[in-house]
């Protein structure tokens, strides 16, 4: 069940905004290259807030003062195309095999973040389907980087009531071959495992977007919040 008064007051800390000093060493990838079949139509381009809903996790990126790599496979001419959009500061990642599964934009995104810059020690995953991550998530997540930047920094959160653990996630680069080692469908969560990892809670927010109810039922809980 979604908690109103956290999407409300999401809504006040995403309008607030604000930019920090960043660890460059760090790049931030958003994954949106899905078909997103059981949506029935772009997902990256359903409206959320008035914008795409591609544009709250660059905005959120963008407003911790990362560049956001954006990787993009299907739909991809017309997400980039999408004048409502702003690409501003970000890097485009191409993911040609985004049939296969997330897998693949996962290894695209390192191989690409990698040939641009030899230093980057760790990696952050989003997705592009969660809009309720704010700024106050990820600010727990950076600073637990800060803390332990060798280990794995992951999201935990109630999946079907049991415990379980996802992106956003941090990866340090000694964790790069195993990413790449991944196939077909099957995202980081087999890394996150199968490895030592410090937890980040955030129950509350990880609420996915996979159809077009998902989308409409947090709008009319905000709406409904706002009126009350």
């Amino acid at each position: 069940m979604v908690d109103v008064w956290v999407l409300f007051q999401f809504y006040r800390e995403i309008g607030a905004g604000y930019m920090r000093k960043t660890d460059e060493s760090i790049a931030v990838v958003i994954l949106a290259a899905g078909e997103a079949r059981r949506f029935g139509s772009p997902k990256q381009l359903a409206v959320w807030n008035g914008l795409p809903l591609l544009q709250a996790p660059i905005n959120l990126v963008r407003g911790l003062g990362f560049k956001p790599w954006v990787a993009l496979g299907a739909h991809r001419v017309e997400i980039l195309e999408c004048a409502d959009l702003n690409f501003e500061d970000c890097k485009i990642i191409e993911v040609n095999d985004w049939a296969i599964g997330l897998s693949v934009s996962i290894k695209a995104s390192l191989k690409a973040l990698q040939k641009q810059d030899e230093e980057v020690k760790g990696v952050i995953f989003l997705l592009a389907d969660q809009p309720l991550l704010s700024t106050a998530d990820l600010d727990k997540l950076l600073q637990a980087i800060s803390e332990n930047s060798d280990q794995i920094i992951c999201s935990g959160y109630l999946l079907e009531g049991l415990p379980s653990v996802g992106v956003p996630a941090y990866f340090p680069r000694q964790y790069f071959d195993e990413l790449m080692s991944l196939s077909g469908d099957k995202g980081a969560k087999k890394v996150i495992v199968g490895n030592q990892h410090t937890i980040i809670s955030m129950n509350k927010h990880l609420c996915d977007i996979d159809t077009p109810e998902d989308l409409s039922l947090l709008v009319s809980l905000i709406v409904q919040k706002c009126a009350d």
